[in-house]
């Protein structure tokens, strides 16, 4: 019996390294590091970020400048295991500022959408950080 339970267990570990070895987020430094930050500026302004993490005196401040109009960018830096607090930032469409921010007591959330909601009219409304998959 016990001979069975160590091969059972001896297999489990075995399909559990295989199945860790299978999963993989691009844009990490190793199995062990949340994915790196990403945003994609879907407006047709430009986009400054800061990413402050919950541990600040251990995890760094991540920061993109001039994200241009729809361009995705990664993070240059990996993030390690550092959860997010929160995102602060300002969208400029040709001479108009727009605050930008999100707030979380701690996500491994890494990417985020930069949006502008109109109203029929074509009209700002407001701007605004989504968490995003893609």
């Amino acid at each position: 019996m016990k001979k069975i339970f160590t091969l059972g267990l001896a297999l489990l570990t075995l399909s559990s390294v295989v199945k860790a070895d299978e999963f993989s987020l691009e844009d990490t430094d190793s199995n062990y590091s949340y994915q790196r930050y990403t945003v994609l500026n879907s407006t047709n302004g430009t986009v400054n970020l800061d990413f402050h993490p919950v541990a600040s005196g251990i995890c760094n401040k991540h920061t993109f400048t001039d994200v241009a109009s729809f361009e995705k960018r990664v993070d240059e830096h990996s993030r390690g295991v550092c959860l997010l607090q929160g995102i602060t930032g300002m969208l400029r469409i040709d001479e108009e500022r727009y605050d930008l921010s999100y707030e979380s007591k701690g996500t491994s959330y890494g990417t985020f959408v930069v949006m502008v909601e109109k109203d029929l009219k074509g009209n700002f409304i407001k701007a605004y950080l989504k968490h995003m998959k893609f």
